[in-house]
């Protein structure tokens, strides 16, 4: 179903739905350029008008359960897709149990791994267009990349151990629901021709893989996956085939008399 009409999307929405943001801020946009996907933002719906997110505070903890009508602003986004999860709204207890355990813990929105994933999000997307500079021209991008990358995951591994994405956190309140959602190409990105040890991929390999699980360490829902939830991207999320497509929001053009 699409529709610009607010109240008709919501309606369509069922509890445990994944809500996935095309917002107009700058941010955004590039987070959507190096994900290659048409999304930079996502939430999880946990009752018929509310759905949860982490974002950036403001005057409050990152996690937060907000009317969805205040998330279709169309001020701040162009549109939203709704993708269901087959089996969530039967285990809403607990995803709504999980989602309330990160807004008592004081879990923090974490700009940094945004930074930090971004080299390996580009190389994962646009590896086989280069950009048009030639492998000297790669090699020396990805060598900045890679060293822009270990100097904020340094920052961000001496921090708060209790700080995460938007993604991460739908990641991880699925998977603490029980269920394990499938990434088709989960970071850290692996090139398919051959990498020498002291390659920039090398390195961007190297700094991903250390990333330690800082929020739910030893849970069981967390640990018998395969993806490190702290690398999942709002690309994964779209790009996923454990969703199917509910309802995709279009905001209305805003009428300039």
């Amino acid at each position: 179903m699409l529709t610009d009409d607010r109240s008709r999307f919501i309606d369509a929405l069922t509890p445990g739905d994944l809500l996935l943001f095309d917002k107009l801020q700058h941010a955004g946009a590039l987070i959507q350029f190096a994900d290659n996907a048409p999304c930079s933002h996502c939430a999880i719906v946990v009752s018929e008008t509310e759905a949860a997110d982490a974002t950036l505070p403001h005057g409050r903890d990152a996690v937060a359960i907000t009317p969805i009508a205040e998330l279709l602003d169309p001020d701040y986004i162009h549109s939203v897709l709704a993708l269901r999860l087959p089996g969530a709204s039967e285990r809403i207890d607990q995803i709504r149990e999980s989602v309330h355990g990160y807004i008592e813990r004081g879990a923090e929105f974490e700009m940094l791994d945004l930074l930090a994933l971004a080299p390996s999000t580009l190389l994962r997307a646009y590896h086989d267009h280069k950009f048009g500079l030639g492998p000297r021209g790669w090699r020396m991008l990805c060598g900045s990349l890679a060293a822009a990358a270990r100097g904020v995951d340094m920052v961000r591994r001496n921090d708060c151990a209790h700080k995460l994405t938007c993604s991460e956190f739908v990641y991880r309140v699925y998977a603490e629901a029980g269920f394990e959602i499938e990434v088709l190409e989960p970071l850290p990105w692996r090139s398919t021709g051959r990498v020498g040890r002291r390659s920039p991929e090398h390195a961007l390999r190297q700094m991903a893989s250390v990333v330690e699980d800082r929020v739910s360490p030893g849970h069981p829902g967390i640990r018998d996956q395969i993806v490190d939830p702290n690398l999942v991207t709002p690309g994964d999320l779209y790009r996923s085939p454990s969703f199917e497509v509910a309802a995709r929001f279009v905001a209305p053009m805003p009428y300039r008399g």
